[in-house]
């Protein structure tokens, strides 16, 4: 595989994936009630590490920053794209016939970047520390990942 057709396909797969979880969010909101990711909520937490703030008691109580939605929404596909690289250089490096490897990297990278976003902004790994002691669904970031 050419370093060129390397770069579109992981920036393909890393936009796929992405578009595929904020489609599913939308669903499993539909079906369950479940919330779609504040990505206001995120973008903050992004803006306040040059501040040298990483962890919060609460995001949503930290100071609001301009643009945090735009933010947030970057930040995204941003990390989409870079999960999209790690995908295939995994996928790319393995044995013709084992790509299964690739799909655990994705499902396991967005459970672990999750849980690790969710503890940092206030909420507990895995959400766990929201209010009423509600975890989120793992379906979000684990369908994200498959």
């Amino acid at each position: 595989m050419s370093m060129v057709h390397f770069v579109h396909a992981a920036v393909a797969a890393g936009l796929v994936a992405t578009v595929l979880f904020d489609f599913w969010q939308r669903l499993l909101h539909a079906a369950t009630g479940i919330p779609p990711t504040n990505w206001g909520l995120v973008g903050r937490w992004f803006a306040h590490m040059p501040r040298g703030r990483f962890k919060h008691e609460a995001i949503a109580d930290a100071p609001p920053v301009e643009n945090e939605a735009a933010i947030g929404w970057a930040m995204h596909y941003l990390i989409g794209q870079i999960y999209g690289f790690v995908y295939l250089a995994v996928a790319v490096a393995l044995p013709v016939g084992r790509a299964d490897g690739a799909e655990r990297v994705a499902v396991r990278g967005g459970l672990g970047g999750d849980s690790l976003v969710r503890d940092a902004a206030g909420a507990g790994a895995g959400g766990d520390g929201r209010p009423g002691g509600q975890p989120r669904c793992p379906a979000l970031h684990g369908a994200g990942g498959a």
